[in-house]
């Protein structure tokens, strides 16, 4: 199991497998949904604030939205390997994370992907801010965290993840935190960093 996550109320949990099943378990009584369709290794799952419906990412280059009440799945073509997703507060849109550095932003409503861009040139996963104005992406290559406006994909910061000689690290684990801050770690720095987003620079 690649990933796994907890709806908001904790009455369900989500996993993604290596084979393309999606799993989702009724916490208080165990039983077990399959949710089949992916064909290479689910690495994200996500649910909406909701409840209502779950967002997986794939290792076969697409994402895929399910309504969990009717077990109906719309799915979106990425071209990239879909690493991680993430709704956005409100549920409107999802924001998928690509290993070939894209970041897309899906409409839910409208079951389409609004936008895409290639940001970077491998990045595993990001966040949202606790506010909703902001997206960050954790980058592999080069290392480093880019952050941009939720809306419209505008770059806000490009945070390069430099250690010792200048050397760049690989950023993983980045996590959103409370007054418009991002905290994630530098692999091989074997550091904890914290960017203050708060005050536009």
């Amino acid at each position: 199991m690649k990933s796994l996550e907890f709806s908001a109320d904790g009455t369900l949990l989500a996993g993604g497998a290596a084979g393309g099943g999606v799993y989702v378990w009724t916490v208080a009584t165990g039983e077990r949904r399959v949710l089949e369709g992916h064909e290479l290794w689910v690495s994200s799952v996500a649910f909406s604030p909701d409840g209502t419906l779950l967002l997986s990412a794939s290792q076969d280059g697409t994402a895929r939205l399910w309504t969990l009440a009717t077990g109906a799945v719309r799915t979106l073509a990425l071209d990239d390997q879909g690493y991680r997703g993430v709704f956005s507060r409100d549920g409107r849109f999802g924001y998928v994370f690509g290993r070939d550095g894209g970041l897309s932003k899906v409409d839910l409503l409208c079951r389409t992907v609004a936008k895409r861009i290639v940001q970077a040139g491998n990045s595993i996963g990001g966040a949202i801010s606790q506010d909703g104005k902001l997206v960050a992406v954790a980058n592999y290559t080069p290392g480093g965290v880019k952050v941009f406006d939720a809306d419209t994909l505008e770059l806000k910061a490009d945070i390069a993840a430099e250690y010792g000689d200048g050397k760049r690290a690989k950023v993983v684990g980045l996590e959103d935190a409370p007054g418009g801050r991002f905290v994630f770690s530098l692999f091989e720095a074997g550091e904890i960093w914290v960017a203050d987003l708060s005050v536009p620079r």
